[in-house]
């Protein structure tokens, strides 16, 4: 007997050897709980990863926000002021979206454009160009 588990589609497909050879789809639940496993394990198999770890992941997971205040946080107990960087170090860190934005079809400029309106200051758009990741 062959057994292939399928998450994708959360079934269970089972071919015997005979000769004229048998294909079935069973509910993967019922299978579970008769070879003792646990009712509805077959449910959360069938989940993406992500969903199934869902609750410890959103306990661990913090914000570049978070990051950003722990930060400033433990800099200002140190007496010193926010980090600062320097363009290429700026732009760099927003090289993945900045990747994103040109493969849906922005431009330098209108990139450039919502960098500057979201820091509330100028960021011109050919240091943009110089130093984004391409």
């Amino acid at each position: 007997m062959t057994t292939i588990f399928s998450s994708a589609l959360a079934a269970l497909l089972i071919t015997t050897g005979t000769a004229q050879a048998q294909t079935s789809v069973v509910s993967v639940d019922p299978l579970f709980e008769a070879l003792g496993g646990k009712p509805g394990i077959a449910r959360l198999v069938a989940q993406p990863r992500v969903a199934r770890n869902a609750p410890a992941q959103a306990a661990a997971a913090f914000s570049a926000e978070d990051v950003m205040q722990a930060q400033l946080g433990l800099r200002q107990t140190m007496g010193l002021g926010p980090e600062a960087f320097g363009a290429a170090q700026f732009i760099g860190m927003l090289g993945d979206e900045i990747r994103q934005l040109r493969d849906i079809g922005k431009s330098p400029a209108e990139i450039a454009a919502l960098i500057s309106k979201a820091i509330g200051r100028e960021l011109p758009a050919a240091l943009l160009e110089q130093h984004a990741p391409r």
